[in-house]
């Protein structure tokens, strides 16, 4: 057990709590610069496929097409709610 407490060094809940919001805060920052034209080309497919699926009566097609945009809103609520989830684990230790 010693061993490892050479190798891995204990932390208190303030610091696990402000590495953790510092991690979250630099994700954000690099995802926002790609994550409106990611979406964008995301909603832009899933909208084809939709065409595609209801002109030709293909389901394959429609099933994809609803994915793509049920996983574009999913990733953009979250994208979204990050600053909110932020909040509360930085506030759960405190």
């Amino acid at each position: 057990m010693n061993d490892l407490n050479g190798i891995v060094k204990p932390v208190t809940p303030e610091e696990f709590s402000n590495i953790l919001t510092r991690l979250f805060v630099n994700l954000l920052h690099v995802v926002q610069n790609f994550i409106k034209p990611i979406t964008g080309l995301g909603i832009t497919i899933a909208v084809l496929f939709l065409l595609v699926g209801y002109i030709f009566h293909v389901s394959t097609a429609k099933k994809l097409g609803a994915s793509i945009l049920g996983g574009v809103g999913l990733v953009v609520i979250i994208y979204l709610l990050a600053p909110y989830i932020l909040g509360v684990i930085y506030n759960s230790v405190k």
